[in-house]
């Protein structure tokens, strides 16, 4: 699929997703997929990109995400989530040729494959509970 290539220029995302972002973090992506060999999807070979029926039904997604995630570690693979190639999951001409509905909203990419190295867990800071009674 041409449009999937790690290398090639993504076409602009939509407005509606960046309009929250900062020109920095935007400058920084922008020279980050510009260098040359930048790889996006981590030479993956597989990309599964969760959509939603909606765009209110996006936090449904994360847990099929997570889901996803954890049965692919489960059977000895490794995932990591591709946000930053979700407004070219969402771009009309992708979602044409890889015959997704235009109505439907990419949630979640996430890149599915044989990692090369297996790092050892961190150490995790003991977790914050706030509650209020």
């Amino acid at each position: 699929m041409s449009h999937l290539r790690p290398t090639q220029h993504c076409p602009d995302p939509p407005v509606a997703e960046l309009a929250a972002t900062p020109e920095p973090v935007l400058r920084h992506l922008r020279e980050l997929l510009s260098q040359p060999g930048y790889d996006v999807f981590h030479g993956a070979n597989t990309l599964v990109t969760i959509y939603a029926t909606a765009p209110g039904d996006v936090s449904d997604c994360y847990l099929a995400g997570e889901n996803l995630m954890l049965a692919a570690t489960a059977a000895g693979l490794g995932t990591c989530p591709i946000g930053l190639s979700r407004p070219l999951m969402n771009q009309p001409d992708v979602k044409d040729e890889l015959g997704v509905p235009a109505s439907v909203v990419a949630a979640l990419p996430v890149v599915v494959g044989h990692p090369a190295e297996r790092p050892h867990a961190t150490t995790r800071n003991p977790p914050r509970l706030l509650y209020r009674r």
